[in-house]
């Protein structure tokens, strides 16, 4: 639509970015405004650029979060960037086709939400995010070596639903869901509820992630011959089958090895959370039991 009212492609497309642009702004601003004096810890905090440096040195169960955000947003993204050459090339699949898969993902990742939500109340996010790293990195090394082509579709639309669904959720819904861990270590520490820092940091950190994983792929794509609205080589075939299933294990084993060694299980959290009242009831409290979490 912008388009053909602007009459080149790129203007359009930069007049539709603008547009979604301004309106996140506005949504953003208009969150601030509505939301304003109604904070849930009111109390004024500094903030220096040092802080930033400051909370990845002092906060140890920081640093191991961090590391396992990093490795599992990587891994992530070699799925979704990827995803448009694996539909197109390797399946053969046209606009409708590739409209219809992105939306079986969307239905089957809604489904695993309150599965991920259960086993992490039960077991822990620790566990929750071992278990489910472990399941998407098993499926996809079976199904790159058995989805080749067109002809292996069944097993395409079992993979999406399972370990495909499972990655789109698993990482943001668990990572996302240990930074309020991080940031009550740090109230310990510091006396002051830092949200905003410790998100922003994490927000910050996966934008640069994704860029270096784009500018990766894009690399690898051009070593392995990959040329644009062509029929692929064999060896371009492979590389892209590679990047959507076998590269994203390359980061998973990382990610889970840290989350493994991760210092805040259920258990250290809930000792926390009980160290955080007696401390502001003004009462005595012992932090050796998660003295090992700073």
């Amino acid at each position: 639509m912008f388009g053909k009212a602007l009459g080149n492609m790129s203007a359009g497309w930069s007049a539709m970015a603008a547009m979604f642009g301004a309106m996140s702004v506005l949504l953003i601003l208009l969150t601030w405004r509505t939301t304003r004096g109604y904070e849930l810890f009111p109390e004024s905090t500094g903030f220096r650029f040092r802080d930033i440096y400051d909370v990845i040195r002092q906060n140890r169960t920081f640093r191991y979060t961090l590391g396992v955000w990093v490795f599992s947003i990587v891994a992530l993204n070699f799925v979704v960037s990827t995803a448009i050459y694996f539909f197109t090339y390797v399946m053969g699949f046209g606009e409708s086709m590739m409209g219809m898969a992105f939306g079986v993902l969307i239905a089957a990742s809604l489904i695993y939400l309150p599965i991920i939500d259960y086993v992490a109340r039960k077991k822990g996010k620790r566990i929750a995010f071992i278990v489910f790293a472990t399941f998407w990195g098993v499926l996809s090394l079976v199904f790159v070596l058995t989805i080749a082509g067109p002809q292996d579709s069944t097993i395409f639309w079992i993979g999406l639903v399972t370990g495909g669904a499972v990655s789109a959720c698993m990482v943001y819904m668990l990572g996302w869901a240990m930074i309020p861990d991080i940031t009550e270590v740090d109230e310990l520490m510091s006396g002051q509820r830092r949200e905003g820092l410790y998100f922003g940091v994490m927000a910050f950190i996966q934008k640069i992630a994704s860029a270096v994983t784009l500018q990766l792929i894009g690399l690898i794509l051009a070593w392995v011959g990959y040329q644009p609205d062509i029929a692929q080589t064999s060896e371009a075939i492979w590389g892209i089958r590679i990047l959507m299933y076998a590269a994203p294990v390359v980061f998973l084993i990382p990610a889970i090895i840290i989350a493994y060694y991760l210092p805040m299980t259920r258990e250290k959290h809930q000792a926390l959370c009980d160290i955080l009242k007696l401390k502001k009831e003004n009462k005595e409290y012992d932090i050796t039991p998660i003295k090992d979490l700073f």
